[in-house]
């Protein structure tokens, strides 16, 4: 017989409120202790939602000029300029990427230099779950991305942008690392990406290629 304990773990709603107040690493990692664990996530809207696999409600985001200037720019509703707050990272793109200690006097971004060895192996595999998560929440449409060739670029230097990163329905991590990839192979150097927006710095190394 069950215990109370088992018994309680069982009613599928005090489960997930008891989930959504753990880290969303704990949250895909309880999926492993016991098949009910498991539905309770993939069956829950708000766990999803908390693990960045769906968009929580409201309107999607984008980088708009201010009024200011143009290079003066604000998140605001894809259909309006209204203002609104920026985005949330996603949390788990520290477990995805390998994240760097910043050179000392360094601005506050969040470095990052490749995917964790586990998930390049994962790669290709069509079930791997964190391509598939959102980049922020709310979800931004796009991103754009400034590539110089070192962090300490001069201001004056005119960095090769390669364009924005775009999908309609909420960027994901995939789309992110797959474009920042392409840009380090297609120059087969060292590059320094700046990911508008969130602070985010991705420096690829080139000899590291995606399986």
């Amino acid at each position: 017989m069950a215990n109370t304990a088992e018994q309680l773990f069982c009613v599928t709603e005090l489960l997930e409120q008891i989930l959504l107040d753990l880290e969303p690493v704990d949250i895909l990692l309880s999926q492993r202790v016991a098949k009910s664990w498991r539905a309770t996530v993939q069956g829950s809207a708000r766990l999803k939602q908390a693990l960045f696999f769906e968009p929580v409600s409201g309107p999607k985001l984008v980088q708009k000029p201010a009024p200011l200037g143009y290079f003066v720019k604000r998140w605001c509703s894809i259909d309006t300029d209204v203002p609104v707050g920026a985005p949330l990272l996603n949390p788990l793109l520290d477990k995805i990427l390998r994240k760097t200690t910043p050179p000392e006097s360094a601005g506050p971004f969040r470095r990052y230099e490749g995917l964790h060895v586990s998930l390049r192996q994962q790669y290709h595999y069509p079930g791997a779950s964190w391509k598939r998560m959102l980049y922020t929440q709310p979800p931004i449409v796009e991103v754009h991305l400034e590539v110089r060739e070192h962090e300490q670029s001069s201001p004056y230097y005119a960095p090769a942008v390669s364009g924005a990163v775009r999908r309609a329905s909420g960027l994901t991590v995939e789309d992110l690392v797959k474009q920042c990839w392409e840009i380090v192979h297609r120059n087969c150097t060292w590059k320094v990406i700046f990911v508008s927006g969130l602070g985010v710095i991705i420096h690829p190394d080139p000899v590291e290629t995606l399986p």
